[in-house]
């Protein structure tokens, strides 16, 4: 999965009132009611990002990069699911070939985390899981850090305050 403390970085946008959307939302992990919030410069190349905002989004891009998951996930994921099998994501070292960075979309995060999708004929399955919403994984190109800062947490009402009727 791609968000690991120690792997590639990971960024979202802002949220409303909150500069990140992980001060309002993330699947994985606790909220604590400080973050610490980097604003990004962007790469000074051109970047490709890859788009993923639906399941079929998510399906495709295991499709066409399919690596297997590891023992310990198709265990883990088939205690959950009840589905045995094999167990597909993204082989990112193939994607990276092609993409700089793929982003899923708040919309495709709330469709698509923890819907079960059959690969290929059946023979394995896929779930789009460990990523917060509107996550951007970097895979070649890496933005800069520019300025750091700690602010606190928001609940979804907070944070949308004054931007939704």
């Amino acid at each position: 999965m791609p968000l690991r403390r120690d792997g590639p970085l990971a960024t979202t946008g802002d949220f409303g009132r909150a500069a990140a959307v992980g001060l309002v939302i993330r699947e994985d992990g606790p909220m604590g009611e400080e973050e610490v919030v980097r604003t990004l410069t962007p790469p000074p190349i051109a970047t490709k990002v890859l788009e993923v905002r639906t399941p079929a989004d998510w399906l495709r891009l295991v499709e066409t990069w399919p690596g297997s998951a590891s023992a310990a996930t198709d265990e883990i994921l088939s205690r959950h699911t009840g589905l045995d099998g094999r167990w597909l994501v993204p082989q990112w070292t193939a994607v990276a070939e092609e993409w700089d960075a793929v982003h899923l979309s708040i919309g495709a995060w709330a469709r698509s985390a923890g819907v079960v999708q059959p690969v290929g004929k059946g023979s394995a399955w896929t779930l789009c899981a460990g990523w917060d919403p509107d996550s951007t994984f970097w895979l070649r190109a890496q933005p800069t850090v520019t300025s750091e800062q700690v602010l606190p947490t928001l609940t979804p009402e907070e944070a949308l305050d004054g931007f939704v009727g």
